[in-house]
């Protein structure tokens, strides 16, 4: 029902050629070894992906310890106008 004549024809090529029987994965010590280091180029063990998350976990820390709300009051009142009158010209 869900499938049309390609994907049925698809199908039945690769459950025949069955392509899974010829992976076989790293051979040698040195292919090992390369393949296991695939996770640290891209995903969840990248090195961008690591940095972002030690500095949000920094940025979280510093939050619960109330310093950006410190950092944050004393730049808002470093930029506020003066209490003092401007003379408009």
């Amino acid at each position: 029902m869900g499938y049309s004549i390609v994907s049925k024809k698809r199908q039945a090529a690769v459950n025949q050629h069955q392509p899974w029987r010829q992976s076989t994965g790293a051979r040698t010590e040195e292919g090992r070894r390369l393949s296991a280091q695939n996770s640290t180029v891209h995903g969840l063990r990248s090195q961008e992906f690591l940095a972002i998350k030690k500095a949000l976990a920094q940025a979280e820390a510093l939050l619960a310890e109330g310093f950006l709300e410190q950092i944050t009051t004393h730049t808002n009142n470093a930029h506020s106008a003066p209490d003092a009158e401007v003379a408009v010209k």
